[in-house]
């Protein structure tokens, strides 16, 4: 976005006010424009100043189908103006470059204008009330004169400078995506208020006149101005974010805060590069990070190995493919899989699962990290997983693997928690203290599958949330050195030797 800052003089008071101008030549992630400044009480002219009626044009909905062409825009005809939004107590109105004021405050919220069209935001009518974000006000698309195109009815994002997504109202939970409102498929709009599809999309991004890059959901794909699929262009398995680089566009997934996968494209949406960032486990084992997204929201990150040994890197990809079946699919006691035909027009929460992976001689051990947020839920969730590979022979172990047949070491690795939780004077849970009678804490520490990370200095047993302990208290964590555990552990076990050779 370019900032102008528009100084003025009226009776011969100098007034300073910085004006945001939001232009497509310059931004290519269109969100709108920065929210208006609140007035410093700076005298401004109300000479002429528009006060917005109650009355309103309604537009016909028109569908447009696939194939029809682009008519030239309205606003294309009309005198461009730019009008500044500015908020003067609890209400914004408009001013024009010269800051003077051109309607008067009335608005909940406003945006500039961009296209001679600005956003704004109104109460429910009487009577009407709505929960959560929209609790705060309706949109609606008003010309230079004050006039609604669209009037207030749901919410209206901007997608570009004469293009919108737009929604019928409801109630509408926690804030995702680029704009911060990107839960729901909206219809794609023109700047008269003509619907051009029916709710398709959740996002939709100019990127020329003619070109947008939109996300219905499933995919990240190219539309042109009236909402169509653009046959044989890119498509993208996942939800993204963009930014300009000079005359071409970088993408990358938007959950993916490392930019691990970066993607370059032309303005006509031809992709030019893509990148995905290497990492080494060994000198002669490597891997990329990918990415499924079953749903705008729901993004899994998982490692592709490559390196000297196809078939060992091949064998420790079938072992991913594997681990995210289980944690995806519905046997998961995790439950993490988006079912599209489920979350068709709106999402009821966030996911994202990542990985993090450290080797011990030849075991490399991978912690699958889950962080997923219920709309309307007290607090985000977690859960952590832990799966074994040896890197000389791509070989997936489990737990069980470590330790011998004939040893109950479940109930042995149970008591060893429990004599580590009564010699610890910090430690306290919920669930159970250290009053409570051994037997009671043995059955809430024992599991039949513990959770456990592989380490230099031994087996890292947790629990995941709720499980043993409160919320606050995170992954009640417990260190099992190797000496304590020898007596359970099968040494001549190929997972044992992977881990000490």
């Amino acid at each position: 976005m370019n900032k102008n800052e528009v100084i003025m003089k009226r009776n011969k008071i100098e007034i300073s006010k910085v004006m945001v101008a939001c232009t497509l030549s310059s931004i290519l992630l269109f969100t709108g424009c920065q929210p208006a400044q609140e007035s410093n009480g700076d005298p401004v002219d109300t000479d002429s100043a528009i006060t917005t009626t109650a009355k309103v044009t309604s537009k016909d909905s028109a569908v447009t189908t696939s194939g029809a062409t682009t008519t030239q825009s309205a606003v294309e005809t009309e005198k461009q103006v730019k009008l500044y939004a500015y908020k003067e107590g609890d209400l914004y109105g408009y001013v024009d470059i010269n800051a003077k004021v051109i309607i008067k405050p009335q608005y909940l919220y406003a945006e500039d204008f961009v296209g001679n069209r600005g956003i704004v935001r109104v109460p429910a009518p009487e009577g009407t009330e709505y929960y959560g974000m929209l609790s705060q006000g309706l949109f609606g698309l008003i010309d230079p004169e004050g006039e609604y195109e669209i009037p207030p009815e749901g919410v209206i994002l901007r997608a570009g400078e004469n293009r919108y997504l737009t929604s019928e109202p409801m109630d509408l939970w926690p804030q995702y995506g680029t704009s911060g409102w990107n839960m729901i498929k909206y219809r794609f709009t023109d700047e008269n208020g003509n619907h051009l599809t029916e709710p398709e999309y959740y996002d939709a991004v100019e990127i020329t006149k003619d070109l947008y890059l939109a996300n219905n959901g499933r995919y990240t794909l190219f539309i042109d101005a009236n909402g169509v699929y653009i046959e044989n262009s890119p498509v993208f398995r996942f939800y993204s974010k963009i930014k300009p680089d000079g005359d071409n566009i970088i993408l990358t997934p938007y959950d993916d805060t490392q930019d691990r996968i970066v993607i370059t494209l032309s303005k006509d949406g031809t992709v030019l590069d893509q990148v995905t960032h290497e990492e080494k486990v060994t000198d002669t084992l490597l891997y990329t990070t990918d990415i499924i997204s079953p749903y705008i929201g729901s993004s899994y990150f998982y490692p592709v190995f490559y390196g000297k040994d196809a078939i060992i890197a091949e064998t420790m990809n079938q072992n991913m493919v594997g681990i995210l079946e289980s944690i995806m699919g519905n046997g998961s006691p995790f439950d993490t899989v988006v079912d599209a035909s489920v979350a068709t027009s709106q999402i009821d929460r966030t996911l994202t699962v990542d990985y993090s992976m450290v080797t011990v001689n030849n075991l490399l051990n991978i912690d699958v990290e889950g962080y997923w947020y219920g709309f309307g839920a007290a607090h985000p969730n977690s859960f952590i997983l832990s799966y074994y590979m040896d890197i000389t022979t791509g070989k997936q172990y489990v737990l069980s693997d470590l330790f011998l047949d004939d040893v109950d070491w479940r109930t042995e690795l149970a008591k060893l928690i429990d004599k580590q939780f009564m010699k610890d004077p910090e430690a306290f849970f919920l669930f159970m203290d250290k009053n409570t009678p051994e037997k009671e804490r043995l059955e809430e520490f024992y599991r039949e599958d513990y959770y456990a990370a592989i380490t230099e200095d031994g087996l890292q047993v947790y629990y995941q949330q709720y499980e043993i302990a409160p919320y606050a208290a995170g992954f009640p964590t417990f260190m099992m050195p190797y000496d304590e555990l020898l007596p359970l552990i099968n040494q001549e076990s190929d997972f044992y030797k992977s881990i000490t050779k």
